[in-house]
């Protein structure tokens, strides 16, 4: 029988420290979150529920520990906070300005997001910070409103810049080479090896002297016939020669000249660059292709560059930087220590895996 007693009492003290683990002090009610007016950005309501969720969401993003919460560091997080909300506020506002709809695929994975987020927390944890699940709901729903508007904004900006640098580049060529390469310097994990006045380091001049001959022997049975794919693998400069593709006009004069004389299927003599000895194959003398494809990576990084300033612009227009922010009701939430019940809650997530 006693032994009984302490099995028992061992268990119902397992059972008291797991529900030490997870159970959360509730730090505002959802009532007094929803109550608590932060700001207003066009027919939204900001309240401390959407920023408890931000603040929340933003910690566990950057892994913000409590040792690294000062003052400075706390108006530091408020500030970038309340900054993303209004950025998303005015973001979702546009996007239904603008009649933007998500895709299915685009609502089936916010749904899993918001699953994911919700479960990870959890309910108890969520709602001690004045956070039910509609709010929740409300946040991701959003997001992807958010994205349907950047996803319509980098396709216009990249039409837009396609057409624009087709204009530009119209008069250059683009080709295709295959080149192997016999080096006069020094290489160093695939990049050329500099001295202390970052001028190359070159080979002996009997190791130029050598490399020079298999250069011109690779050149004679690569004009014969044979594969230069394979040829650069057994003269064991694989690593120094590969495919290319550029604009005319882009090397030194030696090679452009040398490249303006070769059409599709021609292999080159040796040239000598600085970097050594290259015997080059003409792969397509015009790519267009290629040129199409450059262009529009061009553009794409291009509009890429441009979303942030255009959300500056969204930003601008709106008016919510001069919004008045209720700081004092900011200050309910205690920074440091949502920190560490994020990183608890972190630590209780790993340990159940």
């Amino acid at each position: 029988m006693k032994k009984k007693n302490i099995i028992a009492a061992m268990a119902c003290a397992a059972v008291l420290a797991l529900s030490a683990c997870t159970q959360h002090k509730e730090v505002m009610s959802v009532a007094d979150a929803q109550a608590a007016e932060v700001m207003t950005i066009a027919d939204s309501k900001v309240n401390m529920d959407d920023y408890n969720l931000y603040l929340l969401q933003y910690i566990y993003n950057t892994g913000t520990t409590k040792d690294q919460v000062n003052s400075q560091m706390e108006t530091s997080i408020k500030s970038s906070v309340i900054a993303q909300m209004k950025l998303e506020y005015v973001e979702y506002e546009l996007a239904k300005t603008l009649d933007l709809e998500p895709s299915d695929e685009e609502r089936a994975n916010a749904d899993s997001g918001e699953e994911n987020f919700y479960n990870f927390f959890g309910q108890e944890f969520l709602e001690s910070y004045g956070i039910d699940r509609e709010c929740v709901s409300d946040m991701f729903d959003r997001q992807v409103y958010i994205q349907a508007l950047i996803d319509k904004s980098t396709e216009d900006l990249v039409s837009d810049n396609i057409a624009l640098f087709e204009d530009q580049y119209k008069d250059m060529n683009c080709h295709t080479v295959y080149y192997a390469l016999f080096p006069s310097v020094q290489y160093e994990n695939n990049a050329v090896k500099t001295d202390e006045n970052g001028a190359p380091i070159m080979l002996s001049d009997e190791e130029i002297a050598a490399n020079k001959a298999d250069a011109e022997e690779l050149a004679s049975r690569a004009q014969n016939g044979e594969s230069m794919e394979d040829l650069v693998v057994e003269y064991e400069v694989v690593n120094y020669s590969g495919l290319e593709h550029n604009f005319d006009g882009m090397y030194t004069p030696e090679l452009n000249e040398l490249i303006a004389g070769l059409e599709d299927g021609d292999i080159s003599d040796v040239v000598e660059t600085d970097a050594g000895f290259m015997v080059v194959r003409m792969d397509k003398k015009v790519d267009d292709e290629y040129k199409s494809f450059l262009i529009e990576y061009i553009a794409s990084k291009n509009a890429e560059d441009m979303i942030p300033k255009l959300q500056e612009n969204w930003l601008g227009q709106s008016g919510v930087d001069q919004l008045d922010i209720d700081m004092d009701t900011l200050d309910k939430i205690n920074i440091a220590d949502m920190c560490d019940a994020v990183a608890g809650k972190v630590e209780e997530n790993n340990k159940a895996q």
